[in-house]
């Protein structure tokens, strides 16, 4: 297996413009200490090192979480020194976020090899420039409008559309702009006869100024009765992991255990459908769509493959929700113990180790094993 070592960056670098400058002074650094050497090569966004596993530097330094290599084995040789030197380095210009660890001595890195894998390839396409909301954010990559907890929008009406809201800044992708406790939550919303019923009985659970908040909701049904049935149907939102979202045939049980290469492969297809359909905007149907993966995967004993596909999903509930939402800590928690779920040890077809999950394959190398495509 060998010996991995390196350090971590925590915590990682915004985009702000101080960290923008301290990470370009210090990629400047490496650059004019390597010149001369040929193993330490200039590519289109990073800086890569040939020996070990080949580490790399990315030029956007808000992306970079780790510098490491294993340091034993024949393919080892002169990666240590390698390490030894950036690392200094990196503690000269950064202090304290510079984390070093050692496998040797028992040290493991802070950040799991599923998060950090999906740095790496974050390095080969550079970001989109993002507009930010202050200047304060913008050179320090601060959110003050969170700090001093101003609105970040206001109720206004709008031409031809009645009342909606309206944002009063740039507000980043991700940010939590309501939070709302349900009035309550109903397990179906049809029949319509047994759902009337179950709202009925919730109705009356509530206080009387919730009930008035209930029936001034919009309803798109005007006329239709019962009132509260189709009200609930205008405005609920589905929620929790057994909610109808996606392709049925994915979460076929009886496919996923026989047929699971079809059921990994239908995921992601509908992925892309989901991609291009949304222009990156379907965040909690790809967080579902990766924890379906995430449960094929784990049911027939590929701990690398779910621990990734948990990490992804983690990462798309976290701009959704929150990191504090259930969901979030739920994925959260499959991306650090996959063997925790209640269908890992149901076979052990595609019986892998979480620690191994490729650590140096590029984008399309990582996609194609992560999708197990080309098997």
């Amino acid at each position: 297996m060998g010996i991995d070592a390196g350090f971590d960056m925590v915590p990682p670098l915004s985009k702000g413009a101080v960290d923008k400058q301290n990470w370009q002074s210090f990629i400047k650094i490496i650059k004019e200490r390597y010149q001369n050497d040929n193993l330490v090569q200039i590519k289109p966004n990073y800086l890569e090192y040939k020996a070990g596993e080949h580490p790399l530097l990315p030029f956007e330094g808000h992306k970079f979480l780790r510098f490491s290599s294993k340091i034993s084995g024949s393919h080892a040789e002169g990666v240590e020194d390698y390490i030894d030197t950036v690392t200094r380095v990196a503690q000269v210009c950064f202090g304290s976020r510079v984390r070093r660890w050692n496998e040797a001595v028992d040290v493991s890195g802070f950040y799991g090899w599923a998060e950090v894998n999906d740095s790496i390839e974050s390095y080969e396409q550079v970001d989109e420039p993002e507009i930010p909301a202050t200047i304060t954010q913008s050179v320090f990559g601060t959110d003050p409008l969170g700090e001093l907890d101003l609105p970040l929008f206001e109720i206004q009406t709008v031409p031809g559309k009645g009342k909606g809201l309206v944002a009063r800044f740039n507000i980043a992708k991700g940010t939590r702009i309501l939070h709302e406790t349900p009035l309550f939550t109903t397990p179906h919303l049809s029949p319509i006869s047994q759902m009337e019923s179950n709202i009925a009985t919730k109705l009356k659970a509530l206080s009387k100024t919730q009930q008035r908040q209930f029936l001034l909701l919009h309803n798109n049904f005007p006329g239709k009765q019962p009132v509260s049935a189709v009200s609930s149907k205008t405005n609920a939102l589905p929620c929790g992991p057994s909610s109808v979202i996606g392709d049925d045939a994915i979460g076929n049980s009886d496919r996923v255990m026989n047929r699971p290469d079809d059921c990994l492969a239908d995921c992601h297809s509908l992925l892309q459908v989901l991609e291009e359909e949304y222009y990156g905007g379907a965040g909690v149907l790809i967080a579902r769509l990766y924890y379906d993966a995430f449960q094929i995967s784990i049911t027939h004993g590929d701990q690398a493959r779910a621990s990734v596909f948990a990490g992804r999903g983690h990462k798309s509930r976290v701009i959704c929700e929150g990191d504090d939402s259930p969901e979030t800590r739920k994925l959260k928690s499959l991306m650090e113990d996959p063997a925790g779920h209640r269908n890992f040890g149901s076979s052990t077809r595609w019986k892998t180790a979480k620690g191994l999950v490729p650590k140096r394959l590029d984008a399309g190398g990582f996609e194609r094993w992560l999708w197990r495509q080309g098997r």
